[in-house]
């Protein structure tokens, strides 16, 4: 992420007022909500993840801390309920983002229609966007790695179907998402490449009132239960 980096040393985390923290503009506001996944000023995001893996059965949980303006503070990282490390955060200066350089161009709707991201002066991505006629982003194309993703949309402007392509033109991963009432995202099937009938997994989500996710279970494709991702929120 552009405006924030996670930084491990202590003693580098820059000093601020203990309530307030860092000025953000409304644009490295929105970033950082989404980042964290929340719609909300929180105080405090704490995620556990069980997931089987190679080495069997592993637990791990991340506790993120916030200031009341929505920038936050610090994540301890913990295995199996042990703390393993302490990374503060702190706005980001020009020295972390040197020789990196991102370019964002707009039509006459002040819609994306391309981002460019330059290392070293090496273009390492370069995406176009393509809108319906409602506004709706229906398809990406990153000219370095020569992927492109196709989106559509139901009634009420959420993403009903994501696919990606891979360079040969054939799809190699598709994602159908059914969501309720509240237009909340609640269940996530995945497919691969040959695959269109039998899903090769899903994912199922619970939100808080704030409509904040707090609850994902991953299955894999016999519908066994492969990963379990629970979010205790606290806010402001």
């Amino acid at each position: 992420m552009k405006n924030y980096i996670l930084i491990i040393a202590l003693h580098l985390l820059t000093s601020c007022n203990a309530q307030e923290g860092p000025k953000l503009t409304p644009t490295e506001k929105k970033e950082l909500q989404d980042f964290f996944g929340v719609k909300e000023n929180v105080k405090e995001v704490s995620t556990s993840i069980q997931a089987l893996t190679t080495l069997g059965k592993r637990q791990f949980t991340t506790t993120t801390t916030f200031y009341k303006n929505g920038a936050p503070k610090e994540t301890k990282m913990y295995e199996h309920g042990k703390l393993k490390s302490t990374e503060p955060w702190r706005a980001s200066e020009k020295n972390d983002d040197k020789g990196w350089e991102f370019i964002e161009k707009f039509d006459d709707k002040k819609r994306v229609i391309k981002t460019i991201k330059y290392n070293s002066g090496k273009i390492v991505s370069e995406i176009d966007f393509k809108y319906d006629a409602s506004g709706n982003n229906v398809e990406e194309f990153d000219k370095v790695s020569n992927v492109k993703k196709k989106l559509r949309y139901n009634s009420f402007h959420k993403i009903a179907e994501e696919v990606e392509y891979q360079q040969n033109g054939e799809w190699y991963s598709r994602k159908k998402y059914n969501y309720d009432a509240k237009k909340d995202n609640v269940e996530t099937f995945v497919y691969y490449y040959p695959e269109e009938k039998v899903p090769n997994g899903r994912l199922v989500y619970q939100y808080d009132k704030n409509g904040d996710m707090i609850k994902c279970v991953t299955y894999d494709k016999n519908n066994e239960v492969i990963e379990t991702k629970i979010r205790k929120i606290s806010y402001y």
